[in-house]
């Protein structure tokens, strides 16, 4: 597991660049929901299958999907999520710690927590592989809806089942927090829905198995891509360094004799 402290989208503005371009083409826990069912078994039909086409355009191009962070919701979301953030920290007394992204250590597939807790020994200003755990750390999954349709739940919303056991699953935790703070909590002091959510092993399981099955369908169809297009996008291929010209066959050359 690598956990990049070093940069971080939750800064109230769009997504930082070096935050966007460390989950193209990765399996993220955000998505999951169109790869597997609430179980954690591997999805059939034309969902997984676009998500597999927008990874490959990722993977191909090295740049996001156009638009893809564009929207008024991810903004309001984002500023909305730093005044939850703070709240749960003095309600609830947890520290909160913001970081980048936590991935695997093929570095395939991925979470963006909302917040990590308890994680002594995290570093910010670069990645923190073979991070051990303790046993005790936890997350945080922070949602800022317009209004809180989930406010009489007592269990995880099934909108967010598979993104939270995802992220406990590709950060190694056994608990994660899920926060439902809309904006009228802040402004208007209606109350939030909080939850701490148990690992799933059996859905963890599901996954496992339901990622290795999607990767290997995911890495077939980049070869295909590469052989009709005559071999793999020219970032891929590296450079040839250019002759030098005062070289002839390797031997010194000095052009007019």
């Amino acid at each position: 597991m690598i956990v990049h402290g070093e940069f971080c989208q939750k800064n109230g503005d769009d997504p930082t660049e070096a935050w966007t371009n460390i989950r193209l083409g990765k399996i993220t826990a955000s998505d999951l929901g169109r790869v597997v069912q609430l179980s954690g078994v591997l999805r059939n039909g034309e969902m997984p299958t676009s998500y597999m086409c927008e990874k490959l355009y990722e993977r191909w191009t090295g740049r996001a999907k156009p638009g893809k962070w564009l929207s008024m919701a991810v903004n309001n979301g984002l500023l909305v999520e730093q005044k939850a953030a703070l709240f749960a920290e003095m309600e609830y007394g947890l520290q909160i710690q913001h970081v980048g992204f936590v991935e695997d250590d093929a570095k395939r597939c991925g979470s963006s927590p909302d917040g990590l807790i308890g994680w002594d020994g995290i570093l910010s200003d670069k990645p923190t592989e073979a991070f051990k755990l303790s046993g005790r750390e936890t997350g945080m999954e922070i949602k800022c809806v317009a209004l809180d349709k989930w406010i009489l739940e007592s269990e995880l919303p099934s909108d967010h089942l598979v993104q939270v056991q995802a992220s406990m699953y590709f950060s190694g935790c056994y608990e994660w927090h899920f926060l439902s703070y809309p904006l009228a909590c802040y402004l208007d002091g209606f109350p939030p829905l909080h939850l701490v959510i148990e690992r799933d092993e059996k859905f963890c399981a599901n996954l496992a198995e339901s990622l290795d099955l999607f990767l290997q369908r995911y890495d077939e169809a980049f070869e295909i891509l590469c052989e009709k297009n005559g071999g793999p996008p020219k970032r891929f291929v590296p450079s040839q360094p250019k002759p030098d010209p005062t070289l002839m066959d390797g031997i010194p050359f000095t052009p007019g004799n």
